[in-house]
């Protein structure tokens, strides 16, 4: 298994959206995803995604599909299923601390659905800050090719993130 470095982003100023355009081509059906130091500029915001189509379009309908399983450091755990207009997948962050997570994306530039595989690590602030580690899969019922992704938060900004995407041969 060889890595080729196809794109890496690094943002260090507050953000509202991050588009990452033309990365994906017909070189590679699979592709592996780095991201690192996210931050947010409000706790507890998870980082969100959504696909770019080869005609220059994002992908807002309800297509995306993802279970979660979380086990937080101090001993307790939840599993999630959900859809939605986007997914959110590179953990919670708070405005002291950051997440990341490692993901395998297959599917993005054929015209079948796309499946992302991916584990990740951050930190929830309440009552107390935890810990956490999540592992996810996720399905995108959309057949269209895809060229690349858009990242956001659902409220506030992207305080920090590096992102690096790999083809995998």
């Amino acid at each position: 298994m060889a890595f080729t470095k196809l794109h890496e982003t690094n943002i260090t100023s507050s953000t509202s959206l991050v588009t990452m355009d033309n990365i994906f081509d017909d070189t590679f059906d699979t592709y592996e995803m780095f991201v690192n130091q996210y931050g947010s500029s409000v706790d507890n915001k998870n980082l969100r995604y959504q696909l770019i189509h080869d005609d220059g379009n994002t992908n807002t309908d309800n297509d995306y599909r993802y279970g979660n399983y979380f086990q937080y450091s101090e001993g307790g755990y939840f599993q999630q299923y959900s859809n939605g207009t986007s997914i959110g997948f590179a953990g919670y962050a708070t405005t002291a601390e950051q997440a990341s997570g490692q993901y395998q994306l297959n599917g993005f530039r054929t015209a079948n659905s796309k499946f992302v595989l991916g584990k990740s690590s951050g930190t929830i602030k309440g009552t107390y800050t935890y810990h956490y580690g999540t592992m996810y899969s996720t399905m995108i019922n959309d057949t269209r090719k895809v060229r690349g992704l858009k990242f956001f938060i659902t409220s506030g900004n992207i305080r920090s993130l590096r992102v690096r995407i790999y083809g995998v041969s």
